[in-house]
């Protein structure tokens, strides 16, 4: 004979225990960010609230920052020395979190006026887990407005306006030879836009961003990162 009540208590003991352990793990993941400022550089004047406490940050525009742990959310909030009337920190900035990340890298644009929020900033979020995104690769955005080829090494990728990919690169004792090519529409072919040699190494992983020269060629912004392989 079925005991219904024995059952239910063994049910509710065994959800307790899920929710402690889901809990435990959701405590024991480590979330981080870490910052480029694509103009000025931001020297302390943002912050944010980790465990109740004020982290000032560092960004500029020539290298990823040191990396920022972070409270588990759907966003982070940045705040600077403004206030409101109750005294209260008044945001700055606000970077919304893609769902299932556990590293975001954020870039910070300096609005020339304030928007319609109140902020002084924009945010762009990149999910960053080396997951998706290892050492030892190359992480290509296209932002020239132009559909491009890409060969690096012995790797070749085509990218559409807009898309990026992610490409594992064999580590090499030599530099790595970089051509870029963007597709003429109007004459139906394909265009030398860039060259060059990269270092590349296998704790070494970089994010490349193509945009437009104001000439109309093309140029590269790499922002590399190093670390442990795991």
């Amino acid at each position: 004979m079925i005991n219904i009540p024995y059952i239910r208590f063994f049910l509710a003991t065994l959800a307790t225990l899920f929710l402690h352990l889901n809990s435990s793990v959701l405590h024991a993941q480590s979330y981080e960010f870490q910052a480029i400022s694509t103009g000025e550089p931001i020297l302390r004047t943002l912050w944010y609230a980790k465990d109740s406490k004020k982290i000032e940050i560092v960004a500029t525009a020539l290298m990823r920052s040191e990396s920022y742990k972070y409270d588990l959310g759907p966003k982070i909030i940045f705040y600077g020395d403004r206030v409101d009337e109750e005294g209260k920190p008044i945001p700055e900035a606000i970077a919304d979190l893609p769902i299932g990340a556990t590293q975001v890298l954020l870039f910070f644009n300096k609005l020339k006026n304030t928007n319609e929020s109140g902020q002084n900033y924009d945010v762009s979020v990149l999910k960053d887990d080396h997951s998706n995104f290892p050492f030892g690769s190359f992480r290509f955005i296209n932002a020239s407005g132009k559909k491009l080829a890409v060969k690096i090494s012995e790797e070749q990728l085509t990218l559409a306006v807009g898309e990026s990919k992610t490409v594992k690169v064999k580590a090499s004792t030599k530099d790595l030879g970089v051509d870029i090519g963007s597709y003429v529409e109007e004459e139906d072919k394909w265009k030398k836009g860039y060259s060059s040699m990269w270092g590349h190494r296998e704790n070494l992983r970089t994010l490349v961003f193509i945009a437009n020269r104001p000439n109309g060629g093309i140029r590269t912004l790499r922002f590399r990162e190093s670390g442990e392989i795991k």
